[in-house]
């Protein structure tokens, strides 16, 4: 998953793929910016059959949190 979550998070922000950790900060550490983070949260709607709240998904702040957001939201 996290591999995926980092694909798809390089194809908005310019970093490395493996700088990209479970603790990575997504705003400060990565850089995206909320128009990114509409973008990333559309395409893992797409990668992983789920839907986004987006009031829920707000409040995401690592990469930790998103990966936990999918988890719950597979269910």
């Amino acid at each position: 998953m996290l591999e995926t979550i980092r694909n798809i998070i390089c194809s908005y922000v310019d970093i490395d793929p493996n700088e990209i950790t479970e603790s990575s900060k997504i705003r400060s550490d990565i850089g995206l910016n909320s128009f990114d983070l509409v973008n990333v949260a559309v395409d893992l709607e797409n990668e992983y059959g789920i839907s986004v709240d987006s009031k829920s998904f707000g409040g995401i702040k690592t990469i930790g949190d998103i990966m936990k957001y999918i988890e719950s939201v597979k269910k």
